[in-house]
């Protein structure tokens, strides 16, 4: 054991002054860590002529093949380019603050490294406001086919202005009012109609209470949903949600089950021959029935929803939907002795809540229903 640990800390050694060494970056071409390693050497008060040198080829080598990549990029003057470009240069920029500090450097032994420096903060503000200028363009773009009916463009645009503001870090005075312009042009327009052509009074109740749920139907980011739509408004889709229909049912179930159990009554005497008494438990056998009694209520509203567009008239959706309530309460009565079980039983029976009740608790329900369905539907380009 001893000797394999002596083995393995020599051959750790060795792997670990191999993979500082310049030879050992120059051969596995890694000169970004190469630079990465020396830097955190920087900041010590005496540096070793091979921290120096690996510095030096680290910085010169990831620099040139940072600028030959920035070149061939901008063979293509593209968003996604000048994205790449603009990264690169924030690389070279960082390199140029990394060392900046500490210059001139010389090693314990006299060693002084070469760095070509380039005018890094230059590049990397030009690529920045070149960045900047072809995502407003494209944003621009991009929205004014969204002011043509693309309500898909705008949104494309917002999530652009997104990425400007929060990856890019541009907040231009100008974002405000692209931003407000994206959500205007994006956003899908619904014009829902409550209704119903019975003649019952309960089912005219129920569309006076969904017409009083309007919160449930607030707006969203891409998506306006207004009751008692306007005729005159260009909507993107009218929803007519016809209410045909309540029922109502209940019902009382019972289940009975019987316990039986020894317990002690009492004792009694016993003398043996001697005399001596002891005394022994009685026990009887008792027995008792419990039956429970489920109580089951379910109410609801039947309605049918029927979604399309106003522009051509092409129906998207028409499909039955449901708002529901239920009840459920049980109780159970006791016959015979109650020692026989653990259970207690009150007897008490409770009443069912009233239809008129539960259909107005089944509006809420169907309200949800809707919005569940309009969720799924949004404009196609």
């Amino acid at each position: 054991m001893r000797q394999y640990f002596t083995l393995s800390f020599f051959a750790f050694l060795f792997i670990f002054s191999q993979c500082t060494s310049l030879e050992y970056y120059v051969e596995k071409n890694k000169p970004d860590a190469a630079f990465r390693h020396a830097s955190r050497k920087l900041n010590q008060e005496k540096i070793k002529t091979k921290h120096l040198q690996l510095l030096e080829y680290g910085f010169n080598i990831s620099n040139e093949r940072d600028i030959d990549r920035i070149n061939k990029l901008k063979e293509k003057e593209s968003l996604s380019n000048w994205k790449g470009i603009h990264s690169l240069n924030r690389e070279v920029l960082f390199r140029h603050n990394k060392i900046e500090p500490y210059l001139p450097l010389e090693s314990i032994e006299g060693y002084r490294p070469y760095f070509k420096f380039y005018p890094a903060k230059k590049w990397e503000e030009e690529s920045f406001w070149k960045v900047t200028e072809l995502y407003l363009k494209e944003i621009r773009n991009n929205l004014l086919l969204g002011t043509k009916g693309k309500r898909l463009k705008a949104r494309y645009a917002n999530s652009l202005i997104d990425q400007l503001m929060n990856n890019h870090g541009y907040a231009g005075k100008e974002m405000d009012e692209l931003i407000d312009s994206t959500l205007v042009f994006g956003t899908a327009y619904f014009g829902l109609n409550f209704f119903t052509n019975s003649n019952f009074r309960e089912e005219g109740e129920i569309v006076r209470k969904l017409l009083r749920y309007n919160y449930f139907f607030k707006k969203d980011k891409w998506r306006v949903i207004e009751i008692n739509p306007d005729e005159d408004m260009d909507y993107d889709f009218i929803v007519d949600v016809e209410i045909y229909d309540t029922f109502v049912s209940e019902d009382i179930s019972s289940s009975c089950r019987r316990y039986e159990k020894e317990i002690e009554v009492g004792k009694k005497e016993i003398k043996d021959t001697a005399g001596n008494v002891t005394y022994e438990p009685i026990f009887e056998t008792v027995k008792a029935e419990v039956t429970t009694y489920t109580l089951t209520k379910d109410a609801g509203i039947r309605a049918n929803i029927t979604v399309y567009s106003p522009k051509d008239n092409r129906i998207i959706l028409d499909k039955g939907i449901l708002g529901t309530d239920s009840f459920c309460e049980k109780y159970c009565t006791m016959s015979g002795d109650s020692r026989a079980t653990s259970i207690s039983c009150s007897g008490f029976c409770p009443s069912f809540p009233s239809d008129r009740v539960m259909i107005n608790n089944s509006v809420r329900p169907l309200s949800k229903a809707v919005l569940r369905n309009l969720k799924r539907i949004d404009v196609l380009e």
